[in-house]
C-alpha cells in the first residue's frame, strides 16, 4: 500500500470531528446503510469502509456481525478509529491507492467523504479500485453532496464554546467552480495552554449523471441513485446516495 497522504489536514480536525460530528452524522444515516446494504450481504461478510474516519460507522457494522477493514488518509483519524472500533483492521492509505483484489462483499463510503476528491479522473480511478476490491456480485454504497445541498447548506457558519475547547466554522460555496469550502478555527486547552489550529477543507460537486456514467465505465453492471432528502426522507442532508452492483 502506498503511504501517499492527500487529506492529512484531517489530522488537526480529528479531535473535534470525533467529539462533535461523527457519531451524530452516523446516527442520521445508519438506517440507510442497514436497509440498502447490510440486509443484502451474507452474514459475517467483509466490508471495506473507505475513508472510514474515526470509525463510528465501522463500529456499528462490526456490532451487526460483519468483518470490517477501514481505510483513511489521516493518521490522527485512525487513532480515534482504533479506540472507537478496536475490532476492525485499518490501513493508513489514500482511497486512490487501494489495491485489493476481489475480497470484499461490499465497499461503503459515507458522510460525503468522496466529495473531497476534487478531480473527476481521480474519482473514476477510485471507482475502478473499488470495483477490483469487490467480489463478484459485490455492492458499493456511497454518498456525495449535491449542488442543491451546497447552495442551501454551505452558507454562513457557527461555533461552540466549552471550558476546554472552542471552534468557529465558516461555510461557503463557489458556484463558478462548484466547490464547497469548510473552514474551521479551533482552540483546545491542553496543560493550561490554549492551542489554536486552522483547517480549510474543499469539496467538489460531481453531477450524479457523470458519477453513474463513470461507475458503469469501470465495470459496474447497474447503479441505483437516490436523492437522500426527496427519495429517502433523510432530512436536510443535501446529498445523493449511490448503490452500484458488480
Amino acid at each position: 500500500m502506498s503511504e501517499k497522504i492527500i487529506y492529512n489536514d484531517y489530522d488537526n480536525f480529528a479531535w473535534f470531528y470525533n467529539r462533535y460530528w461523527s457519531e451524530r452524522l452516523i446516527d442520521n444515516i445508519f438506517w440507510i446503510v442497514e436497509e440498502y446494504l447490510l440486509k443484502r450481504l451474507p452474514p459475517g461478510g467483509r466490508i471495506l469502509d473507505l475513508c472510514c474516519g474515526n470509525a463510528h460507522l465501522s463500529a456499528r457494522m462490526v456490532k451487526a456481525g460483519f468483518k470490517v477493514t477501514g481505510v483513511d488518509g489521516s493518521s490522527e483519524m485512525l487513532q480515534y478509529a482504533g479506540i472507537n472500533c478496536p475490532e476492525a483492521e485499518y490501513l493508513h492509505c489514500d482511497a486512490i491507492d487501494i489495491k485489493f483484489e476481489g475480497i470484499f462483499d461490499a465497499v461503503i463510503s459515507t458522510c460525503d467523504s468522496l466529495s473531497h476528491v476534487m478531480n473527476f479522473d481521480d474519482l473514476t480511478k477510485i471507482f475502478s479500485n473499488v470495483y477490483r476490491a469487490l467480489k463478484p456480485g459485490g455492492l458499493f454504497l456511497f454518498d456525495l453532496n449535491n449542488d442543491v445541498g451546497y447552495k442551501k447548506n454551505w452558507v454562513g457558519g457557527g461555533g461552540r464554546a466549552e471550558p476546554d475547547n472552542v471552534y468557529l466554522v465558516r461555510l461557503s460555496y463557489d458556484e463558478k467552480v462548484f466547490q464547497g469550502i469548510f473552514e474551521i478555527t479551533m482552540f483546545r486547552l491542553i496543560d493550561g495552554i490554549w492551542l489554536r489550529s486552522d483547517v480549510k477543507l474543499t469539496q467538489q460537486w460531481h453531477p450524479y449523471q457523470m458519477v453513474i456514467e463513470a461507475l458503469k465505465q469501470v465495470g459496474f453492471r447497474s447503479v441505483d441513485n437516490f436523492d437522500c432528502d426527496k427519495d429517502l426522507a433523510a432530512g436536510n442532508t443535501g446529498r445523493d446516495m449511490f448503490l452500484a452492483y458488480k
